[in-house]
């Protein structure tokens, strides 16, 4: 099964719209993509995950995807972390156990100020992680 990254298919849809010359629209305040660290907004303080970030953590989830912009692992109903960077180890397929480790990060997101425009909502991540893939557990 091959995993799509919205990223890259999204950029590349700008790019074949503006090589036919076509116009793309821009938002003057839009996250500028780059590859080069940035620095972490600051999570709501009652958050639980708040005081890990910015340190290297352990967390065992699901490996789902696609998300709205990377894979992502999900913890529970209300926590799931992106996946945005490297990637050591091999991921699995979808819905499958995983232990992943790696610096967490958090960002507030992105509110568009055109309507037509996708917003981003405030979400946790990694930029790089070593991943190992877990035994299924087995309902008996």
């Amino acid at each position: 099964m091959q995993r799509c990254n919205h990223l890259s298919l999204l950029l590349a849809v700008v790019g074949a719209l503006a090589s036919l010359g076509l116009p793309v629209a821009q938002a003057e305040d839009a996250p500028k993509l780059t590859s080069e660290p940035v620095a972490d907004d600051k999570p709501p303080d009652s958050d639980p995950m708040a005081k890990q970030v910015g340190k290297k953590v352990e967390l065992e989830g699901e490996f789902r995807g696609p998300g709205k912009f990377a894979d992502y692992i999900y913890l529970n109903e209300k926590v799931w972390i992106y996946i945005k960077g490297p990637v050591k180890g091999k991921l699995p397929d979808y819905h499958k156990p995983i232990k992943v480790v790696g610096v967490l990060h958090y960002s507030k997101g992105y509110t568009p100020t055109e309507e037509m425009v996708t917003g981003i909502p405030p979400h946790y991540y990694f930029n790089e992680v070593e991943v190992t893939v877990l035994p299924e557990k087995v309902e008996r």
